[in-house]
């Protein structure tokens, strides 16, 4: 009222505490509280650590140089740190451990990235852009016959609903809780349905449309919590 608004609905927004590995709040008095410049420092390098990490058994054609992996290293890193921040209910407090945030399993960035990889390294094993995907499945139409793709379909459909949410609660929890369950529903899509040796071009292509359409969904709901996506990972 007092700055001309009329009607204003003001909210106050609440936020939990981060605590240290030892479940205690951070402080700065004693001097447990990380400044930020040195978390980022210290999150990208145990990502660069995952990155090349020798027992993954990656191999990538053609092989990454090291600009590459401290490019993938910075956008994982600093992607972690965001991720956990957001993926808790934002009154809650929450455990900062930095070696679970950049894991390549469970409910990290570094997890989500590697799922969004995985879409464009699919698409490009096949030897297809976009708009060719496209225009097979308008050719050929949908064919769900494995469950696994239903149940991918039906998750990518619950992007409106987890964004729906964001905005009644102030959460972003519930876009982050979205993308780790869609995810989750892709890798076991992956294990499940063959792409590059499905049985018939109509199964084919309904597959590769919903890898191309899991990559874009993985994408645009790490790009609304600031989290930049890698190609190759």
């Amino acid at each position: 009222e007092s700055v001309g608004l009329i009607d204003a609905k003001l909210v106050h927004v609440s936020f939990g505490t981060v605590l240290g590995e030892d479940g205690r709040p951070m402080k700065t008095r004693s001097g447990t509280l990380i400044g930020l410049e040195s978390l980022l420092d210290d999150a990208v390098d145990a990502a660069y650590q995952v990155v090349c990490d020798p027992d993954r058994l990656v191999k990538f054609d053609p092989p990454m140089d090291d600009e590459e992996k401290r490019m993938i290293a910075e956008r994982v890193g600093i992607g972690a740190i965001k991720y956990a921040d957001l993926s808790h209910d934002r009154t809650s407090d929450y455990r900062f451990i930095l070696s679970k945030m950049v894991a390549l399993t469970g409910n990290t960035s570094t997890y989500a990235q590697y799922n969004y990889a995985r879409t464009v390294s699919i698409l490009r094993r096949v030897g297809v852009t976009e708009s060719e995907v496209l225009e097979r499945v308008r050719n050929t139409g949908i064919h769900f016959t494995d469950p696994a793709e239903r149940a991918l379909g039906l998750q990518l459909l619950q992007l409106e609903e987890a964004l729906q949410g964001v905005y009644d609660d102030y959460g972003p929890n519930h876009l982050v809780d979205y993308v780790y369950a869609t995810a989750e529903v892709f890798s076991k899509f992956n294990v499940q349905c063959h792409v590059l040796t499905a049985e018939t071009p109509e199964i084919q292509n309904t597959r590769l449309a919903l890898v191309l359409l899991t990559g874009r969904v993985l994408k645009k709901s790490l790009e609304l919590v600031g989290i930049e996506v890698v190609e190759r990972m």
